[in-house]
């Protein structure tokens, strides 16, 4: 399954940019994880 990733978790780790960058990509993910959940919880 790991094999499968578009971008390899070691270049993330190595990398200051990616890691930079992966760091931004989590924090989208997160509000919008957020946003669902806030939108499922208004609907319950």
């Amino acid at each position: 399954m790991s094999g499968n990733l578009p971008i390899p978790v070691v270049h993330l780790g190595k990398s200051k940019k990616d890691c930079s960058f992966d760091k931004k990509v989590v924090y989208l993910i997160v509000l919008q994880t957020i946003k669902y959940n806030e939108q499922s919880d208004t609907k319950l």
